[in-house]
């Protein structure tokens, strides 16, 4: 299936790497020519979920399979909370091209939150809670000048708080070594779990298919894939295959992706008695740039607790199956020193819960969206690295285009810059 050229097929035109589709080309023209086609979606995490979705909504039909579940314990995309926000990107930090991947991962992020806003209403269930990040920078903060700066530039919402405008709007936090604060207002936190749960409910409801099965490591022989073999031994065939695996992305296709899987762990506090200045009405996300190590705070929003994660830096390789979701009990300790300092009202909180998930790390700590190599018709999806659920309606989206060809795969996230060096 799609091997005409792209042309030939829905008659776009490529200027250099960038595909531009026909304007003649219309939505439901492009549904009419894609009604049959029948594609398999492997894992139904965030970037799965969101790619059987657009998938779906340009006339295919959707398998979805899953071995636990969407949202389901194992997964990097089970957890309680995700911070969506656009600092990490101003700063530059996820490439060595800055001014490359900068504007594209802002428009990103951008795209991504329009994505949220919109499905949040289709669906009537928050999922997006806006009560802004912010960094406490220390007096020499360049990369939080340049990051301030950059916002500024492309207009998206920012301020800089200074030492007494900290004082008076977080009386909750200890200033220490603090000299003023970055605040990214239209940012916050998705409910990841339930933000899975809700995207599968949506897919169903409008006519996708699911099987809670595992699929076996294909054999891929350079001519395609012509079917799945499934844990329980029947045999699935589809046009197309999308494996959005995440930690187990690498272990199907160890020739052709090296994602290493490892462990992440977010620590529930309780806060006081009638004590609301650490709900998300009273403080926001706070990332502390003045400490390194150091920890990222998210607000209790959901009657859980104060959610406390980062931390030490330990790369653990975990296989995500047998992984025991046990806390490292120094890293326990260390947040509840820093707890103590940054936040003494909650110095002694008791620990309610936590939760171990993992991070899927690509090479460069970048993403995935691209063909196997070696087979025309399975994509890979995957390197979400610890920042890829928030984008995983843009990722979802893209995917569904590459597929259909009417977006050619992006260079700064395909497998030929793990071997050309675009990274």
């Amino acid at each position: 299936m799609l091997k005409a050229t792209a042309a030939s097929i829905i008659g776009y035109q490529l200027a250099g790497d960038a595909a531009t589709l026909n304007a003649s080309l219309t939505d439901e023209k492009i549904r009419n020519r894609y009604q049959q086609s029948h594609i398999a979606v492997i894992g139904a995490g965030g970037f799965g979920g969101w790619t059987a979705l657009s998938l779906l909504r340009k006339g295919a039909k959707v398998t979805l399979l899953d071995t636990w579940g969407p949202g389901n314990a194992r997964a990097s995309s089970g957890c309680e909370r995700r911070m969506i926000h656009s600092q990490l990107y101003a700063v530059g930090s996820t490439g060595s091209n800055k001014e490359v991947y900068r504007p594209l991962y802002m428009d990103m992020i951008t795209r991504a939150l329009q994505l949220w806003r919109e499905h949040e209403k289709r669906w009537n269930r928050q999922l997006y809670f806006p009560c802004g990040s912010l960094t406490l920078q220390p007096e020499d903060a360049q990369d939080g000048r340049e990051a301030l700066a950059y916002m500024r530039e492309r207009g998206t919402a920012v301020e800089e708080l200074s030492l007494r405008d900290l004082e008076r709007r977080y009386p909750q936090i200890n200033l220490e070594g603090v000299s003023w604060g970055l605040l990214d207002v239209d940012s916050g936190y998705l409910r990841s779990r339930l933000a899975c749960q809700e995207l599968f409910r949506g897919f169903l409801e409008e006519g996708g298919e699911y099987r809670q099965v595992s699929v076996k490591a294909p054999e891929i022989d350079g001519s395609g894939l012509d079917s799945l073999s499934l844990s329980d031994g029947s045999r699935l065939s589809a046009d197309q295959y999308i494996f959005a695996c995440g930690p187990w992305l690498g272990q199907l296709f160890p020739g052709t992706i090296r994602i290493r899987p490892s462990r992440a762990e977010a620590f529930f506090f309780g806060t006081p008695v009638d004590d609301h200045r650490y709900d998300d009405q009273h403080l926001p996300i706070c990332i502390d740039g003045t400490r390194s190590p150091s920890a990222a705070v998210i607000p209790d929003g959901d009657f859980r607790g104060l959610l406390v994660e980062g931390g030490p830096p330990r790369v653990r390789i975990i296989d995500p199956t047998t992984e025991e979701r046990i806390p490292t009990t120094d890293l326990l300790a260390f947040h509840r020193e820093y707890l103590a300092l940054r936040f003494p009202g909650m110095k002694d909180a008791p620990l309610l819960s936590m939760r171990v998930c993992q991070y899927e790390n690509s090479d460069d700590r970048n993403f995935v969206i691209d063909r196997h190599p070696a087979a025309e018709n399975v994509w890979l999806i995957g390197g979400g690295s610890g920042h890829g659920f928030k984008h995983a309606p843009v990722i979802g989206e893209w995917a569904a285009e590459m597929v259909f060809q009417e977006r050619a795969v992006e260079p700064l996230f395909g497998l030929q810059r793990f071997t050309r060096g675009l990274a």
